[in-house]
């Protein structure tokens, strides 16, 4: 077998990173050719295939997880000879994936950028608002925010906050004179893709009458419809307050819990490391229990 080098293993992660042949290319500064060939390459020189196509992105095969492990950690003991000799002035540099639903990336954690920016000016932070479970183990993404405890996978874990949910109305619609029962009133919910969350089910156990009128994937379009007298809609409180378009139709009634995870398989780099405490410090010190 051929042997394998470095500049092999960096197009291997640099491909696992961006999901397809022409994002690895615009990163590496070669064309999606050069890229192609690379590969064809490596897994015939490890006589096995690195990648398996799953909705039009490439991720790592049960064959190749090993090596795009070794990857990552060869890239990070790359990155940290950097460090050395420089214990008290550290400059983590690189690309870290977050991804969150797009409630806490939008409204949440994008008006704390600045300050992030100016103390990691090396970093380039990719945040993901996806409501799909990335795979960290696939390397889909390098941190993950989600809305309740992970059950299973090797992934670090650590709870960030308490989110609670309550129901949330347009002084629009309250003031045509309608009745305020909930089950008079139309309801703004998420789709039927979506009925197992906590949110949709707290609905159909309090309001088995609800008429719903829209449904939507997404926190921020929900907020939009529900501002617009659409109807009413189970928010996060610290979502909903944030405009004044909004009132509260109840106390908080479902609450969910935000938590930090990291592939535990993977040695975490600086630059993995500085972005897991910038949002260990944003959460704390700004929590959005409300």
């Amino acid at each position: 077998m051929q042997d394998l080098n470095w500049n092999d293993l960096r197009f291997v992660r640099e491909i696992a990173r961006a999901g397809t042949l022409a994002a690895a290319a615009v990163e590496l500064g070669v064309n999606q050719t050069t890229v192609a060939r690379r590969l064809d390459r490596i897994e015939a020189a490890l006589g096995i295939s690195l990648f398996v196509r799953i909705g039009g992105k490439l991720v790592g095969s049960n064959e190749g997880m090993p090596v795009l492990e070794v990857a990552e950690t060869v890239e990070a003991s790359v990155a940290g000879l950097s460090e050395i000799g420089q214990p008290d002035d550290r400059h983590p540099a690189g690309v870290v994936r977050l991804t969150a639903v797009d409630v806490l990336l939008g409204d949440y954690l994008v008006p704390k950028l600045p300050s992030f920016a100016e103390t990691y000016p090396h970093i380039r932070l990719e945040m993901i608002g996806d409501g799909s479970n990335l795979s960290l183990e696939r390397q889909e993404a390098d941190i993950a925010l989600r809305l309740a405890r992970p059950l299973t996978g090797e992934s670090v874990i650590r709870k960030l906050a308490d989110l609670p949910f309550a129901v949330y109305a347009s002084p629009s619609l309250l003031g045509k004179g309608k009745n305020h029962d909930f089950n008079v009133l139309p309801w703004i919910t998420y789709d039927s893709g979506l009925d197992h969350l906590p949110e949709s089910q707290w609905i159909a156990e309090h309001v088995p009458d609800a008429r719903t009128r829209f449904r939507f994937n997404g926190g921020t379009a929900m907020r939009q419809a529900i501002s617009q007298g659409l109807g009413i809609g189970l928010l996060p409180c610290y979502f909903a307050n944030q405009t004044e378009d909004l009132v509260a139709l109840s106390p908080p009634v479902v609450e969910r819990e935000i938590w930090l995870m990291t592939n535990g398989r993977l040695r975490r780099t600086a630059r993995v490391d500085a972005v897991v405490n910038w949002l260990i410090e944003s959460f704390s010190n700004s929590n959005p229990v409300l």
